[in-house]
This record gives C-alpha cells, sequence and structure tokens, in this order.
C-alpha cells in the first residue's frame, strides 16, 4: 500500500510539473506584455498623483490626508485604472483561450470552444473591475501611509513627491516575492494564470454540457513554500467539476502568484 501510495505522489508529481511547465510556456509571451503595460502604467499614475496634490501642497497636514484622501487619489487615478482594466481584459482574453484549447487538446476532446461562450464572456466582463479595485485600494493605502510618513518626518513636498514617483516606479522593479520579481510581475502573472485556468475549468464544463461527465484534482508544487489551504485541496483526491474545492475556490489560483493546477478527467463510466 505505502509503495503504492508513492508511485501515486511521484506520478501526480511528474504530471503537475508537466502541465505547469505547459502552462509557464505558453503564457510567457501574456505574462511579458501585461508586465511591462502595468508598469508603465504604474509610472503615469503616480505622475497623476503627484499633479493632483501639487495644487494642494500647502494643505497637505494629517487630518487633511485622512479625510480628503480618498477622493483625491480616486479622481487623479481613474484614467489610468480604466487602462489597467483594458490590459486585463485583453490579457484574460488571451490566456482564456489558451487555457480552453490546452484543456480540451489534453483531455482528447473536440468541441468548439469560442470567447462567445458565456461563462467566458461572464469572467472577462466581471473579473478585470473586481481585481482593478482590489489594486486601487492597495496602491491607495500605501500611499496614504507614504503622505503621512512624510508629514510627520516634516518632509518637504518636493520630496513627498519624489518618494510617490519613487514608489510608482518600485512597483514595476521591486521584489514582493522569491519567484517574482516586482509588483507589476505578480499582477501579471497572477491575471495571466487565473485566464488560463479559467479557460481550462471552463472548457470542461463546456465538455460537461455535452454529455461528458468530467472530475478535476487540485494539484501542488509539493515543495515546502506550499500552503497549507493547498494542501488541503489537494488531500480530497478527485471531486465532480462543479464541487468547490475545502478553500472554497472552483480551481487555481486560491492567491496571488499561487502556483497550483487543476488537473481533469472523464468521471469513470463515460
Amino acid at each position: 500500500m505505502q509503495a503504492f501510495q508513492q508511485t501515486e505522489t511521484a506520478l501526480l508529481r511528474f504530471i503537475e510539473a508537466a502541465k505547469r511547465k505547459k502552462s509557464t510556456d505558453v503564457l510567457a509571451k501574456p505574462i511579458k506584455l501585461l508586465d511591462a503595460r502595468i508598469s508603465d502604467l504604474f509610472v503615469r499614475q503616480g505622475n497623476d498623483l503627484v499633479r493632483s496634490l501639487t495644487p494642494i501642497k500647502s494643505l497637505l497636514k494629517e487630518d487633511a490626508i485622512s479625510k480628503q484622501f480618498d477622493n483625491i487619489f480616486d479622481d487623479a487615478t481613474n484614467a489610468t485604472s480604466l487602462d489597467m482594466l483594458d490590459a486585463l481584459e485583453k490579457a484574460y482574453k488571451t490566456t482564456l483561450l489558451l487555457g480552453a484549447k490546452s484543456q480540451l487538446a489534453e483531455i482528447g476532446i473536440k468541441i468548439s470552444f469560442t470567447l462567445d461562450n458565456p461563462r467566458a464572456a461572464h469572467y472577462i466582463a466581471e473579473y478585470g473591475a473586481d481585481q482593478i479595485a482590489g489594486i486601487d485600494e492597495t496602491t491607495k493605502e500605501d500611499m496614504r501611509n507614504l503622505l503621512r510618513a512624510g508629514i510627520l518626518n516634516g518632509d518637504s513636498y518636493t520630496t513627498i513627491a519624489a518618494n510617490i514617483k519613487a514608489r510608482y516606479k518600485y512597483y514595476g522593479t521591486g521584489v514582493p516575492q522569491k519567484h517574482i520579481r516586482s509588483r507589476a510581475e505578480l499582477i501579471a502573472i497572477t491575471e495571466a494564470g487565473n485566464g488560463y485556468q479559467t479557460g481550462n475549468y471552463v472548457s470542461m464544463q463546456a465538455t460537461q454540457d455535452a454529455g461528458l461527465k468530467m472530475q478535476k484534482r487540485w494539484l501542488t508544487v509539493g515543495d515546502l513554500r506550499v500552503s497549507d489551504g493547498c494542501e488541503k485541496n489537494q488531500g480530497q483526491s478527485w471531486i465532480g467539476l462543479n464541487k468547490e474545492h475545502i478553500s472554497g475556490h472552483l480551481h487555481p489560483l486560491r492567491f496571488p502568484g499561487c502556483r497550483c493546477v487543476e488537473l481533469y478527467q472523464r468521471a469513470k463510466g463515460n
């Protein structure tokens, strides 16, 4: 029994590595393009924010930041946020279709799948707006803290403005995680990965709609950096296609930068 389990684990590790390498290779170009676009937009957003703050620089005080900053930030960054949303939606269209075609080929099923698929269209229309809201909220909080620190330190507005621009540039060059170069790259890897994994999933939903019952299984990388939540999802083994994993997710990614993949197969008897 133990030998069988070890063999099964080794096989799953091999399958996971192959699937992850395939998605990494396929997504390399979309990730690179989205990373560059988001990095450029962050720089532009920093310039827009500084431009909006300059006319009221003499009023920058702790209480003013607390009361007014949200509106100032939202107005200043609206244009770049819309451009980021457009960039994400274009990336979703590319990666979702790549994921769907890859998964259908892997299973060996020939059905027509396009972005007109209702589930695909809904994802593209709805998901990006939620992600942009999260990106903006994280940036807003970071900028609020940066302004407060500058005010409390007694920094000149020139110094504060330079720090704002430097921080936005850092979003494209800093290091948020060991295997990811910057915040912009983290966003690109996450959103491209989400689009690809969603393409995998909705293509299998389309397959099931066509009459073939499908199952899925969450697979982790298997190293020491795998989170407990992903380990628990993998421990479920095979589950029904429309059933949520223990974490509440229908498929990876479970969090930004998640490295997990989903394995699909026809249910027994199909």
